[in-house]
């Protein structure tokens, strides 16, 4: 049973931990009770309730930001307005060492809906967005350094690849 290794002796830390694990376990409790001194806990359902009812309160304010890793550059795309993840999102990462320029397309799911986006390097980073995949067509936005936009253009939704050089 996972609450035998955690410390019973501090109730906010066991709390806490026990939060974390449901949370990695995809929301599903794994003991049938939580003691935390006064408070017992003895039904996963209410506490199951509540954990996932603060899943969604997280998300619900989740809001568009840049990166803060500092190493490279991060796009990540979304397929709803304020860059919210529940119709989907892509990431992408890297170096962004390439002096000819890397390009990344976007997965099919993500293909012509994106709706948001933040793209997070430093002002030695350019970045174009393309109308086709492999960086082809039509170039519907480039920029230096970050970029977010919370709602994208019905013309930059058709966005499909972009591209990251250093200069």
């Amino acid at each position: 049973m996972i609450l035998s290794l955690m410390d019973r002796s501090d109730p906010k830390t066991n709390l806490r931990d026990y939060v974390g694990l449901i949370l990695q376990s995809g929301g599903k409790c794994i003991s049938s009770e939580l003691s935390t001194g006064p408070l017992l806990l003895h039904t996963t359902m209410s506490f199951q309730k509540v954990a996932l009812a603060t899943l969604a309160a997280v998300a619900a304010v989740s809001a568009c930001s840049y990166s803060n890793r500092g190493d490279g550059f991060e796009m990540y795309i979304y397929a709803e307005t304020g860059c919210g993840t529940g119709s989907g999102y892509e990431q992408f990462w890297g170096s962004g060492d390439n002096p000819t320029c890397d390009c990344y397309s976007f997965a099919s799911a993500m293909n012509d809906k994106m709706k948001s986006f933040t793209f997070t390097a430093s002002e030695h980073h350019t970045m174009e967005l393309y109308q086709n995949e492999n960086c082809e067509g039509t170039v519907l936005g480039t920029t230096v350094g970050n970029w977010m936009v919370t709602s994208v253009s019905s013309e930059g939704q058709k966005a499909s690849s972009f591209d990251v050089c250093l200069y």
